[in-house]
């Protein structure tokens, strides 16, 4: 608000009056009702209510049919992605208790990304399938998953649980004895993998004799640390548009993490062009009628090279 109170000063008018617009989007009570309603009602992240409140209103002016309203889709937009940067600046010093089990409504891949370099060992989601974006990074990661758990957050409010992910449990509170008989099944479990990473450097042959070679599945830094673990000979799919949803579009953002890619390994590498649009939708990338058959991939490329 002091940023926006500064500006009148020295603009011009037509300028002021933009910025005098802005202000009082800001100071507009159903805007703060309807974050923190999103925040306390569905549990979800407060970069995310903001979101969803002012894409709500932007909506509400396409549909207006008014040149006046729409015209103020800008500032909606500008004041939306100002207030996340905010807030994600803010959140950066967020920690979780190393051994945490997060159990939530959804999260994003790059909050996942986040919170396992904190420590977060096991994650519950109500609304996400086996096949969404965060589920998938999770098994990467080696972080236990259960997803379309109903109700979990209404039931688990800083408890103690085990996480069984091989059979869908999620259990709060237990008595002593199971958690002996769970962190018995944990060893047993922790001792297998080593004893299977032994012969991790082994060639790989099938029964006929054909040697085949293991490629890695990539799209966050933080899954490099996997390639040497397991042995993977190269990567064969870089999924890039994960650079989009983390804000590290920039130019040289883009190159550092190429970067560190290549230099993770010795083998080949291949990179799978922004793909988004469809299911994956950017407000970076404008609307279509039809995002599956859009500007996204080899279009993208060739329109920006």
């Amino acid at each position: 608000m002091q940023e926006l109170s500064g500006m009148l000063d020295y603009l011009d008018p037509s300028s002021s009056a933009i910025i005098e617009t802005q202000k009082q989007i800001v100071l507009d009570s159903e805007v703060e009702r309807r974050v923190e309603s999103i925040i306390k009602d569905e549990l979800l992240s407060g970069d995310y209510a903001i979101y969803k409140t002012f894409c709500d209103f932007i909506e509400r002016l396409k549909e207006s049919g008014s040149e006046l309203f729409r015209q103020r889709i800008v500032d909606l937009e500008n004041l939306r992605d100002r207030f996340i940067d905010i807030i994600c600046k803010d959140e950066q010093g967020v920690t979780i208790e190393k051994g945490t089990i997060l159990v939530t409504k959804e999260l994003s891949p790059t909050e996942l990304v986040a919170l396992h370099s904190e420590g977060l060992i096991g994650l519950v989601m109500e609304r996400s399938g086996v096949t969404s974006h965060a589920a998938l990074i999770a098994q990467s990661l080696e972080i236990p998953c259960i997803v379309s758990a109903k109700n979990a957050t209404a039931k688990a409010l800083n408890t103690t649980g085990v996480l069984d992910g091989k059979e869908g449990l999620l259990i709060l509170d237990p008595e002593e004895e199971l958690l002996d008989t769970y962190k018995a099944k944990l060893q047993k479990l922790k001792n297998t993998q080593k004893r299977l990473l032994k012969n991790i450097s082994e060639p790989s042959h099938t029964k006929s004799g054909t040697e085949f070679f293991l490629s890695a599945n990539v799209e966050f830094e933080s899954e490099l640390t996997q390639l040497k673990k397991y042995n993977a000979s190269n990567i064969g799919l870089l999924r890039t548009e994960g650079l989009i949803f983390s804000n590290r579009i920039a130019f040289q953002e883009q190159i550092k993490f190429y970067e560190s890619v290549l230099s993770s390994t010795d083998g080949w590498v291949t990179f799978r062009l922004f793909d988004v649009g469809g299911d994956k939708l950017s407000d970076k990338i404008p609307e279509e009628a039809n995002p599956f058959l859009g500007w996204r991939g080899i279009r993208m490329l060739l329109d920006e090279k």
